[in-house]
């Protein structure tokens, strides 16, 4: 496994705790794909871009929900992620050398792991507030 979901991940949402957590698994399934067929590849790769997207527009929805200040920064990140991903999923259709695939999502999982530690908790307050 290339990341490991601890408990110190959580932001106390559940839903959307469980949605990173399906970000982390697709993740560690992208990183067994090594020298697997090129299809299996794109399938898995198309899957981390879908979820992605989902899973940002919920909780971009959620902030939004919640008068949060900082949505329109947040946002600006996760579209610059959802490009990243999008632009592995495109490449993800050619045959990719195994140090092609670590490299990529060696970056995809610096990106995911510190966004989810430092940017995500800011809004919690806000939804948490929402939900009383």
């Amino acid at each position: 496994m290339l990341v490991t979901w601890e408990t110190r991940h959580e932001l106390g949402l559940p839903e959307i705790d469980a949605e990173h957590r399906v970000v982390v698994d697709i993740i560690n399934r992208l990183n067994a794909m090594s020298g697997k067929p090129s299809g299996e590849l794109k399938t898995a790769a198309g899957d981390l871009e879908r979820y992605v997207r989902t899973h940002f527009q919920r909780e971009e929805r959620l902030m939004e929900a919640a008068n949060y200040p900082e949505l329109a920064a947040h946002k600006a990140e996760h579209a610059a992620f959802a490009t990243r991903v999008a632009d592995f999923s495109g490449k993800a259709e050619t045959e990719m050398t195994a140090a092609d695939l670590s490299s990529v999502l060696m970056a995809l999982v610096s990106w995911w792991m510190s966004h989810i530690g430092r940017t995500d908790p800011k809004y919690i307050p806000a939804i948490k507030g929402l939900r009383r």
